[in-house]
């Protein structure tokens, strides 16, 4: 073998090597995309779920029903009773 052939054999083989690690550190990004994405959602989901929890609690019914259910409160005239 001469010389040059060597030259051209290591130079295929640092290339294969580096395009390898570029290759691997893309995959790496991809997942850690993915997974950005899937806590994206669950914050999404879980931000929605607080939205309807807010708008909910500022009904006067619900807050006296989340009074009731919670600390046992009543109403005037009535008897508190809980389970």
């Amino acid at each position: 073998m001469s010389w040059y052939n060597l030259c051209l054999i290591a130079i295929i083989i640092v290339g294969f090597y580096l395009i390898g690690v570029r290759l691997y550190r893309l995959w790496e990004i991809h997942e850690d995309m993915n997974q950005t994405l899937q806590q994206e959602q669950t914050l999404r989901d879980e931000n929605l779920r607080l939205r309807e929890r807010r708008d909910k609690l500022n009904d006067p019914d619900e807050i006296a029903r989340e009074a009731r259910e919670q600390f046992g409160l009543a109403k005037p005239d009535e008897i508190p009773y809980k389970p």
